[in-house]
């Protein structure tokens, strides 16, 4: 009867808040165009500081907001949008592959320590990080260290001194330890990776390419970023274990240059695998939870 009761209650009560809040609608009509217009001016929340917790908004460079009219997004209209980003209440952004590379998505890096010209310039990267950190945005970015383009210089040279005198096998530093070349009917090749013979991968076991990936890490956290998305973290060596060494190698190099770090590696792994990793690394993508199926999920998907 207390069940009947309620139920009664709330459908009396559901009319009346309708009611209520049409009561302070505008009267006057909104032209279409009116709510096609994109807002040039933001209202800022200055309550709203991210704390503890929080979302992180990946941002594809190449199509997020282009500034300049050339086709492609750029860094300027990701700080332009700085402020839309701390009103939706982001914590921090994470931003797909920043340097120069042959391909549209970026994830064949030619230079690690330089910005692809179409998406701006260092300049322009540190006004994001500084506009951002206003705003108590903080920003990490995807470190692609598993492999590089064929075209990056480390690559080029490397093939080039394989099969030379010049070439020195017990030399860490000598590119052509960098990666697994060898020659077939009197040419060099490098072994396929992963991801197709144009993304050449890194041997992460070489101390001289540890070295360059340390140099690399610290030159980004100095120009104020707060950490990385490991790329391809799951193909780094062909057994498990030895990537969550590399990741834990990383993970405290990382955090003895700069203590509150966030590092967030992709590993596509089953839960059973993946909670290994977090022996390496303090964060992982979720996937088996992003493509998990079930009542409430499909609800909330719906």
């Amino acid at each position: 009867m207390k069940a009947k009761q309620s139920l009664r209650a709330l459908m009396l009560i559901v009319p009346l808040l309708f009611m209520a809040s049409c009561k302070d609608l505008p009267s006057e009509s909104v032209s279409s165009e009116e709510i096609l217009q994109a807002p040039t001016d933001y209202e800022i929340d200055e309550s709203i500081t991210n704390e503890k917790g929080g979302v992180y908004y990946q941002i594809f460079v190449r199509s997020f907001a282009d500034t300049n009219a050339d086709g492609h997004g750029d860094l300027k209209g990701i700080t332009d949008k700085i402020p839309y980003l701390q009103e939706l209440g982001v914590k921090g952004i994470w931003l797909t592959p920043i340097n120069p590379s042959p391909s549209y998505h970026g994830y064949d890096v030619t230079d690690y320590k330089a910005i692809h010209p179409d998406f701006g310039t260092l300049e322009d990267f540190d006004t994001l990080i500084s506009v951002a950190a206003e705003h108590n945005i903080d920003v990490i970015i995807d470190l692609v260290i598993n492999h590089t383009a064929r075209t990056h210089p480390w690559f080029l040279e490397g093939r080039r001194r394989f099969n030379t005198p010049e070439y020195n096998p017990n030399d860490p530093s000598d590119k052509g330890n960098w990666y697994d070349f060898y020659i077939e009917n009197g040419e060099v090749k490098v072994k396929i990776g992963y991801f197709g013979d144009h993304m050449p991968e890194l041997l992460l076991n070489n101390t001289a390419v540890r070295e360059e990936i340390t140099s690399i890490s610290k030159f980004w956290l100095d120009r104020g970023v707060k950490g990385f998305r490991l790329d391809a973290a799951g193909h780094f060596f062909e057994t498990h274990p030895e990537n969550i060494d590399f990741l834990g190698w990383f993970s405290d190099m990382v955090k003895s240059y700069k203590q509150d770090s966030y590092i967030v590696a992709e590993a596509w792994e089953n839960f059973n695998v993946q909670k290994y990793y977090y022996a390496g690394v303090e964060s992982l993508f979720n996937f088996d939870g992003a493509n998990a199926t079930g009542f409430i999920i499909d609800s909330i998907m719906a």
